[in-house]
């Protein structure tokens, strides 16, 4: 079958406009949310917590190793940048694997990539959505 793989650099519990990251990093996010915004237009669910998210953009081929190479690419620049980000900004590189049916996709970093996220000052957080075959 196939699995989707989202691989992303997140910001939460931002006390301040998270406009003030894009400023301080020179990146352009491809979310942004606000305390009290809704989360999805079919929910009624709403952030808790002000945040702010850049996902690397990964072709089909590609693994969960090379989104977290972009991730180190795009901010290892920024890292004394990141540690201004205090009190209340929680740092994380997000892994979402989409896994559909049989398919087994490799889910390993190397000792590098991890020092890498760590650099960033940033957590791990991996999530398997598992769809089995009908």
């Amino acid at each position: 079958m196939s699995t989707r793989i989202n691989v992303s650099y997140r910001i939460m519990g931002l006390t301040d406009d998270p406009a003030g990251i894009t400023s301080l990093l020179g990146v352009q996010p491809t979310k942004t949310w606000r305390s009290g915004e809704q989360r999805h237009p079919r929910t009624t669910l709403t952030h808790a917590e002000s945040g702010w998210e850049w996902q690397a953009a990964l072709g089909e081929s590609e693994t969960l190793a090379d989104g977290v190479d972009k991730i180190i690419q795009t901010f290892q620049h920024a890292s004394p940048k990141l540690a201004k980000i205090g009190r209340g900004g929680t740092k994380q590189v997000y892994c979402g694997l989409s896994i559909y049916g049989d398919d087994r996709p490799e889910i390993s970093l190397s000792q590098a990539q991890l020092k890498g996220v760590s650099e960033l000052g940033a957590a791990l957080d991996i999530d398997l959505m598992i769809y089995p075959g009908e």
